[in-house]
C-alpha cells in the first residue's frame, strides 16, 4: 500500500477517511500495526466531523489490537475514545471494552508534583475516565437510580488507592461528584467522598479536591456530606493554586444559604482562616451576588449583613488593599441600602491608592452621589488616598453631583481634602 509511506498522510486522514481507514484495517486483517501511521490518523480522527465514521470504521480492529501496540498508541487512542464517547450507540459492547484495556493498561510513573488535575486531562487514564463518564449521562440520568451494573464495577476499581495510576481517574471523579452522589449516593458515599479526607488520605485529597472545585457548584447535600474534610479545605488553601477563588466561593454559598444546617460558629472560624487572597474572592462574590439580585436592598438586608456581622472576620490584622476595595465594592452593590452598607462596612473602608479609581468609578455609575450625598462623600473620604501620586478620574464628577445634591456639603471637612486633591493641590 504505497500510500502508507506518502508524506501527506495526515492530509490523506482528512480528505479521504474512507482509503485511510481501509488501508490501516487492511494491515490490521495481516496483523501489520504501523504505530507511527495509527497515531496520525487517530490524532486528525479525533475531530468532531470525523469521530462518528472513524469509529465504525476501526473500533472493532482497535479492541482486539496487540496490547504493546495499544500502549504505543494509547495517548491518541484515549482521546478518540474519549472524543466517540459522544458518537457512539449506548449499548456499545466494543466502547466499554475498549475502554476497559486502555485502564488495565500499565503507564510508565508519573511525577506527583504538579497540577493534578492538569495531569488527569492529558494522560490516559484521565481521558477514558472522562469518556465513561461522557457516555453514562447521555444514558439519560435520574436521581436515585444507580450506577449502571457495566460501571459500577469499573469506577470502584478506579477508586482503588492501590492502583498508583487511578488517581488520574480519581480526579475525573471527582469533577463529577456531585452527579454520582445524586444518581447513587450510596455508592458515592461508600467509594469517592471518604477520598475527601486530608487527614486520612493526604496523599489522594489534592487531586480528589482539584478536580471537584474545577467543575464544583454548590449542594448542600453532598457539601454536607464531605463537611469536615470541607472545612479542613482552608488549611490547604495554597496547595488549590487558582481553585482557591472556588473554595472561597463555596464558603460563602454555604454560609448564605438558609437552609443549610452548618454552625455559624464554625463558619466564622474557617473564613478567618483563609488569606487574604481568600478573602479577596469572599468579598468580591458578596458584591457579585448582591449586584444580581433583583431586590438588591432586601439581599442586603437579610443575607449578607447578617453574614458581615456574625460570620466576616473582624479587622483585626491588615488585610490587602484588593479586600477593602470589594467591600467598597459591595457597599455600591447593596443598592437602596448604600447608607446601611457603608454604615456597617465603615471600618473596612480603608484607603485605597491605586484601587480606589474602580471604586470612584463604580461609585459615579450607580448614580449613589447624587441620591446619597452624605454617604457617598464619606465613602469617598474613607477610600480616596489624598496623598496618593493622581486622583481617580472620576472623583471631580462624584464631589460636583454631591454639591449640587446638598450644596451645605462644600463646607464639610471631609469634602475639602478631596476637593482639592482632585484640583491637583497638595496639603501642606
Amino acid at each position: 500500500m504505497n500510500y502508507l509511506q506518502r508524506d501527506d498522510w495526515i492530509d490523506l486522514c482528512r480528505e479521504d477517511l474512507d482509503l485511510a481507514a481501509g488501508a490501516l484495517c487492511e494491515l490490521a486483517r495481516e496483523e501489520r500495526w504501523p504505530s507511527a501511521r495509527w497515531n496520525s490518523a487517530l490524532q486528525v480522527w479525533s475531530e468532531d466531523k470525523y469521530l462518528g465514521k472513524s469509529w465504525r470504521r476501526l473500533s472493532s480492529f482497535l479492541v482486539r489490537a496487540p496490547e504493546e501496540f495499544l500502549r504505543e498508541i494509547s495517548q491518541n487512542t484515549a482521546r478518540w475514545v474519549r472524543g466517540a464517547a459522544s458518537a457512539v450507540e449506548c449499548g456499545d459492547a466494543v466502547f466499554l471494552e475498549l475502554c476497559e484495556q486502555l485502564l488495565r493498561m500499565d503507564y510508565p510513573p508519573d511525577k506527583r508534583n504538579g497540577d493534578p488535575f492538569r495531569q488527569a486531562i492529558n494522560h490516559p487514564i484521565g481521558d477514558v475516565t472522562e469518556a465513561l463518564m461522557q457516555w453514562w449521562f447521555r444514558t439519560g440520568l435520574e436521581d436515585g437510580e444507580g450506577l449502571l451494573p457495566k460501571l459500577q464495577p469499573v469506577f470502584s476499581e478506579l477508586c482503588n488507592i492501590q492502583v498508583t495510576q487511578y488517581r488520574h481517574a480519581r480526579v475525573w471523579l471527582a469533577a463529577r461528584a456531585i452527579t454520582l452522589f445524586r444518581v447513587d449516593p450510596v455508592w458515592t458515599t461508600k467509594n469517592l467522598i471518604p477520598l475527601f479526607d486530608w487527614e486520612k488520605y493526604p496523599s489522594e485529597a489534592i487531586g480528589v479536591w482539584s478536580g471537584f472545585l474545577q467543575s464544583a457548584r454548590f449542594f448542600l447535600p453532598f457539601i454536607d456530606k464531605i463537611k469536615d474534610p470541607f472545612f479542613g479545605t482552608v488549611g490547604h488553601y495554597e496547595e488549590l493554586g487558582e481553585r482557591g477563588a472556588i473554595y472561597a466561593s463555596l464558603l460563602v454559598f454555604a454560609a448564605l444559604d438558609e437552609s443549610s444546617t452548618f454552625r455559624r460558629k464554625d463558619l466564622r472560624e474557617v473564613t478567618k482562616k483563609l488569606p487574604d487572597e481568600g478573602l479577596q474572592h469572599t468579598a468580591q462574590m458578596l458584591a457579585q451576588l448582591v449586584d444580581g439580585e433583583d431586590d438588591q436592598g432586601e439581599y442586603w438586608d437579610t443575607r449578607v449583613k447578617p453574614y458581615m456581622r456574625s460570620i466576616w472576620p473582624q479587622l483585626d490584622v491588615p488585610r490587602s488593599e484588593l479586600v477593602h476595595m470589594y467591600l467598597a465594592d459591595l457597599c455600591i452593590a447593596a443598592g437602596k441600602q448604600f447608607p446601611d452598607a457603608v454604615k456597617t462596612l465603615k471600618y473596612w473602608l480603608k484607603p485605597l491608592g491605586q484601587h480606589a479609581g474602580y471604586v470612584v468609578n463604580l461609585l459615579h455609575g450607580a448614580g449613589h452621589c447624587k441620591k446619597w450625598p452624605k454617604d457617598s462623600l464619606d465613602l469617598l473620604h474613607r477610600v480616596v488616598d489624598t496623598n496618593y501620586q493622581w486622583p481617580p478620574t472620576k472623583l471631580g464628577e462624584c464631589l460636583t453631583e454631591i454639591t449640587e445634591a446638598e450644596k451645605s456639603l462644600r463646607n464639610d471637612p471631609r469634602f475639602l481634602p478631596l476637593d482639592e486633591f482632585r484640583r491637583g493641590k497638595k496639603r501642606s
